[in-house]
């Protein structure tokens, strides 16, 4: 799998637990390159837009997308903690099954505005 990014992302399992972001350089530069995409004036990128249809990887070979929101207001974001004392059951909101699901069903390399 050389060459190809690798990013594991590892939620907090619970209230003031740690988080981490761990990758290669591949799999770093492409998140960098998505933040810097919504930070300079995009609402939503993904990673197979932003690299041409290639996703990222953890390290088994599971391939999958990762989408950068911008999100002044995130009082309807559901909280990622996965320990089940701390879990947000609330759904998706509609904005964010929209952004995840149009991430998927398109590769073109272009930045989603608005």
């Amino acid at each position: 799998m050389k060459n190809t990014p690798l990013i594991h992302i590892l939620p907090q399992e619970s209230w003031h637990s740690h988080a981490a972001i761990v990758g290669n350089k591949e799999g770093l530069t492409l998140l960098r390159e998505l933040i810097d995409a919504v930070v300079n004036g995009a609402d939503v990128v993904s990673s197979g837009k932003m690299s041409g249809g290639v996703q990222v990887f953890c390290n088994d070979g599971e391939g999958y997308n990762i989408t950068v929101l911008v999100r002044p207001d995130m009082s309807d974001v559901p909280l990622g903690y996965t320990s089940y004392h701390a879990k947000d059951n609330r759904d998706y909101p509609e904005w964010l099954k929209q952004a995840i699901s149009s991430s998927e069903a398109s590769y073109e390399k272009t930045i989603i505005h608005g």
